[in-house]
């Protein structure tokens, strides 16, 4: 009687155990699940958002690294593009410094993301650029082939910013804290 008493105890303190770790693990990971209702399904759910986040966050900042130095270097030779377009990018290297600033903005921002370190504040930097980037293929390159890997770029960057939504929420208020 004595032992099926002590497995009892010994198996419900395993219980706990576990439970705790699951919401410690769950409090951990409250930037990655919403903090509602604790499903079995939480655990599963964090892990594949960290995962995916963790993914388009390194594609993206590839994406980045590999165009900004094509930008620089010329290594990637480019495709024909619409006359709109050209116009606008001819205006664009006519400048003298808009496309080398961009191009610097886009390694150093890919890099951030690449390494991890400072990736919020690449994400940050890229965003603009990630729309442009979408606009214009949307607006001066025609078909679908054109504009749709430029949309594969702002879902990757929604999903890559979706890790680090609990540090821009607050800039997204109407009033500051007084």
């Amino acid at each position: 009687m004595d032992g099926r008493r002590q497995n009892g105890s010994l198996l419900q303190r395993r219980r706990l155990v576990s439970r705790l770790k699951v919401y410690h693990t769950f409090r951990e990971d409250q930037n990655l699940v919403t903090m509602g209702a604790k499903t079995m399904f939480s655990g599963v759910f964090s892990k594949w958002v960290a995962r995916a986040t963790f993914a388009a966050r390194l594609l993206l900042g590839l994406i980045y690294v590999v165009f900004g130095l094509n930008g620089l270097f010329r290594f990637i030779p480019v495709p024909p593009m619409a006359p709109e377009a050209e116009r606008l990018m001819v205006a664009f290297f006519q400048t003298g410094y808009f496309i080398e600033v961009v191009k610097l903005v886009e390694v150093l921002g890919g890099l951030m993301l690449v390494t991890g370190l400072f990736a919020p504040l690449g994400l940050v930097l890229l965003a603009p650029i990630t729309v442009q980037i979408f606009l214009f293929h949307f607006f001066l390159t025609p078909g679908i082939v054109n504009w749709a890997p430029s949309a594969v770029m702002v879902w990757l960057h929604l999903v890559a910013a979706h890790r680090y939504r609990h540090l821009y929420l607050p800039i997204m208020s109407l009033r500051g804290k007084q």
